[in-house]
């Protein structure tokens, strides 16, 4: 918009509402007047450019848009800046001193020689806020309209889309049930409640009347389906009965479309009450396992995109048959294979050629403390960290270096029977184990798929024929000590019998007795040892008198002894008890014999015994002041075969049963055992019996 007044040319935006312009030019021509100057325009900043809404001077302004920097600040501007900041053509010059004034939304530019009233620019910056909210109000409602404009034709839009709209949501919802479906069927082998609900998506998903799947078995087909029309039918029919259905679907694999008129009929549509019908094979392999059927009662033309839903509905169908099929026919022998591994005893896991695990049993697990999880896809070699005694090699070697599998490839007759080797394996705490494992090699049709690797821990039982065969050696020495004693003695009193006092030859012929006693009791606790573990419980209860049973044990070995103290103390003295007196004689026996054999000459071992303090056990106990036994060996005292460390116990023969069985007769008559023991003060081994037996298998008054 342009102005001409006085010789004054006022131009103002052409957005602008005429009386919001004639605002601003009377403005900025107050402002140029108190200035007493020529030149002003207004502009508004956008980014980097800036917009001309207001000018006032001699000639129309060259430009109303351009990219310039404002200054900083207020104030004068010079010459380059003036330029760069002029909406009119650089041939005008003729400018006095130019200032440059900021406003809320860009800058004011007056030609002035002196300052401007505060006052009038405040009015201006009022004028200029008004023009900023009517142009924003002018954009809103614009866009406003535009929107309003779009919706109404998104509303047309719409109602021209809803039908399409709405059977493509009921579709949609349709196929992702579909889909689901098709998932679950893939790990279902259940064709009698999984083809009929199959049928019925299918229904929802095509929006068909009639849907049915059609199944070969042998010299029949069988129809699975859903809805009210399923009664009309024969659980199966002949493929000649399903008529053209039956002989190009069924048998020659192709797709077939029906449309009922007057020249065209079908028996079994028409049983079926269908005027439209569409049917896809069931193919896998070149292989016809069944067909897939849509119908609509009324006349249907079926479209492209619904052919494509039925072939699909038709390849998972398929799909589903044939996993069926397969799965039914190994699912006995899978089963079985699995249940047989899971609870087997005895550890397995299988290889690939790279030595890399594929499957590991729960026993694998159990033996080796790695989950199935993580030890699957690692070496054997890492699981294992085995050393094993290969055929061929004389010592032991690892696992890397010294596989098993070297050692069956390279023998045709192991890799036929397969190779059983021992060894040290480690468990994943660190532990070691001794295993024995057979590896045997897994071929099909002459191709070598992996190994299979069966292992079993037998660190107990190794342990125990160690233990064995040092009983063994411990028990011949302890045999042949007694037997030798005895042989001196005899050919002494045989030789010089009659050349020796009466004193040295009652010594002789006591230790003959004596060394009898002990090798006596060696057998005694092998026999009780056998009758213990084979559960035979010879059992006599009869009174017991705990002072007459200790004095006697204690008077046997008052000369064996004689280089030690032997004290006894039973309170009250006339205490009087229920139990087996020759067992009650054993574990007595053992304990004292235990403690004589462990303490150094000259040591004190005291038996004594009271009652327990709730008085319905008597409490025996056998104390020593010998080197006493360290807390490591402890847990092992009673156990069989085992023999304490330490330099005295190595001087010391015994079998290693003594303590054991003394613990097996103490459960057997309803007691408890134990020992406390200080390392160099001695030990305390204690034993309780019941005050009267709980459950007595034979009574001696």
């Amino acid at each position: 918009m342009e102005r001409r007044q006085a010789n004054r040319v006022n131009w103002t935006e052409s957005g602008l509402e005429k009386n919001l312009a004639k605002g601003l030019t009377d403005r900025l021509g107050a402002l140029i007047r108190a200035c007493n100057g020529r030149w002003g325009w207004l502009f508004d900043k956008a980014g980097s450019n800036v917009n001309l809404l207001i000018c006032s001077g001699k000639v129309k302004p060259h430009r109303t848009k351009w990219a310039v920097k404002l200054p900083s600040k207020e104030g004068r501007l010079s010459t380059e800046q003036a330029l760069e900041l002029s909406p009119y053509h650089k041939n005008v010059k003729d400018f006095g001193h130019l200032h440059f004034f900021k406003t809320r939304s860009g800058g004011l530019i007056l030609e002035a020689s002196r300052e401007p009233n505060p006052a009038l620019l405040k009015d201006l910056d009022t004028v200029l806020a008004l023009v900023q909210a009517r142009k924003e109000a002018l954009a809103l409602r614009r866009k406003v309209q535009r929107l309003s404009q779009e919706l109404k034709d998104t509303r047309q839009i719409s109602e021209r889309l809803k039908p399409a709209l709405e059977k493509g949501e009921r579709r949609t919802e349709a196929l992702s049930k579909w889909f689901r479906q098709a998932s679950e069927m893939l790990t279902s082998t259940q064709l009698r409640a999984r083809l009929p609900r199959l049928a019925k998506q299918a229904q929802h998903l095509l929006e068909v009347d009639v849907s049915a799947i059609l199944v070969k078995e042998a010299e029949r087909v069988r129809i699975w389906g859903s809805g009210p029309w399923r009664e009309k039918l024969d659980s199966s029919l002949t493929v000649e009965q399903l008529g053209v259905l039956g002989r190009k679907v069924i048998t020659n694999g192709q797709v077939h479309r029906y449309q009922k008129s007057g020249k065209r009929r079908d028996k079994f549509m028409d049983s079926l009450g269908l005027s439209s019908a569409l049917a896809i094979p069931l193919e896998i392999e070149g292989r016809v396992l069944g067909a897939v059927l849509f119908g609509h009662k009324e006349l249907h033309r079926f479209s492209a995109d619904e052919i494509d839903l039925a072939r699909l509905t038709a390849y998972q169908s398929s799909l589903f048959l044939e996993n069926t099929l397969l799965v039914t026919g190994s699912d006995v022998e899978r089963v079985v294979a699995r249940a047989v591994l899971e609870s087997m005893a005895d550890g397995v896991f299988t290889l690939d050629w790279e030595k890399k695990i594929t499957s590991f049993n729960p026993a694998a697990e159990q033996i080796t403390g790695w989950r199935a999880e993580d030890a699957i896809g690692r070496t054997c070699s890492e699981v294992m960290r085995a050393k094993y005694h290969c055929p061929g090699v004389e010592e032991p070697g690892g696992c890397k270096t010294n596989c098993p599998l070297l050692s069956l490839l390279a023998d045709q007759e192991l890799m036929e029977r397969g190779v059983t080797v021992e060894g040290y394996a480690v468990h994943k705490s660190g532990e070691p184990r001794y295993v024995s494992s057979t590896y045997s090699v897994v071929a099909d049709r002459g191709d070598l798929l992996g190994a299979v690797v069966l292992f079993r821990d037998i660190t107990e039982k190794k342990r125990l024929e160690e233990m064995k065969s040092d009983y063994a050696a411990a028990l011949s020495h302890d045999l042949k000590t007694p037997l030798t004693a005895m042989k001196g003695y005899a050919v002494t009193l045989l030789k010089h019998g009659e050349r020796l006092d009466a004193e040295s030859r009652t010594e002789a012929l006591e230790v003959i007795n004596f060394e009898i006693d002990r090798v006596s009791r060696m057998f005694d606790n092998l026999l009780h040892q056998a009758r213990l573990e084979a559960g035979v419980k010879n059992i006599h209860i009869s009174t017991i008198v705990p002072k007459q049973v200790i004095r006697q044990v204690v008077s046997l070995y008052a000369f064996s002894g004689r280089s030690h103290e032997l004290v006894y103390k039973v309170d009250p003295e006339d205490m009087v008890f229920r139990s087996d007196r020759d067992q009650l004689d054993q574990i007595l026996n053992n304990l004292v014999s235990n403690a004589l054999k462990y303490t150094p000459d000259g040591s004190r071992v005291a038996v004594n015994c009271r009652w327990t303090e709730d008085g319905d056990f008597a409490l025996f106990e056998v104390i020593d002041n010998g080197p006493g036994i360290s807390e490591e060996d402890r847990p092992y005292v009673f156990q069989r075969f085992h023999r304490l460390g330490g330099a005295r116990s190595r001087r010391v023969r015994g079998t290693g049963l003594g303590l054991h069985i003394t613990r097996m007769l103490v459960e057997s008559l309803g007691g408890q055992v134990g020992v406390e023991s200080v390392v160099g003060e001695g030990s305390r081994f204690w034993f309780t019996l019941p005050k009267f037996p709980p459950r007595p298998e034979e009574e001696d008054e």
